[in-house]
């Protein structure tokens, strides 16, 4: 398995383990022939949730055309379990901008290009949007992937508490 560039700030105690194999998992699995040149730095916020509803995010930052950098801000106060299964959703974020499945106009700040489609994200509602459709279908099935890849993760993908 090839390991991509992994950088890592502000993470609760004991979720740096699974946050980067986790990493490394779903960008093998998605992207294999540019892991090496994938840099994810995940941030924890510790009130993300609190000042803009929301669990987590990702950020393509178009910097150099060979190397692609992202960076997903996950919520700290999220379960382990849901903590793995948003860091997941934002995965597949990674893996549609990577893969160049998504791509963010510059000039149109309101319109994304899905695959073949020019789509106005203010017309349309989040849960519609395809790469949503997408990263809400795979959460689920790449975390249980990912457990039965890396089993010694798998206490720490099923606590469901605030303390994780």
């Amino acid at each position: 398995m090839k390991t991509p560039i992994f950088r890592y700030r502000n993470l609760r105690q004991g979720y740096h383990s699974p946050t980067r194999d986790a990493v490394t998992f779903v960008l093998n699995k998605f992207c294999p022939r540019m892991v090496d040149r994938i840099l994810v730095q995940v941030k924890g916020d510790d009130r993300l949730l609190e000042k803009h509803n929301e669990y987590a995010y990702c950020t393509y930052n178009v910097t150099d055309p060979v190397q692609r950098e992202f960076t997903i801000v996950i919520d700290n106060t999220l379960s382990a379990h849901t903590w793995i299964r948003t860091l997941m959703h934002e995965l597949v974020h990674v893996k549609q901008y990577a893969k160049k499945e998504m791509v963010n106009y510059e000039r149109d700040h309101s319109s994304v290009r899905w695959r073949q489609s020019k789509i106005n994200v203010d017309k349309e509602s989040y849960w519609d949007l395809p790469w949503e459709i997408e990263a809400h279908g795979r959460e689920e099935g790449l975390t249980q992937q990912f457990m039965a890849a890396f089993p010694e993760h798998e206490p720490f993908c099923k606590l469901r508490n605030g303390k994780g």
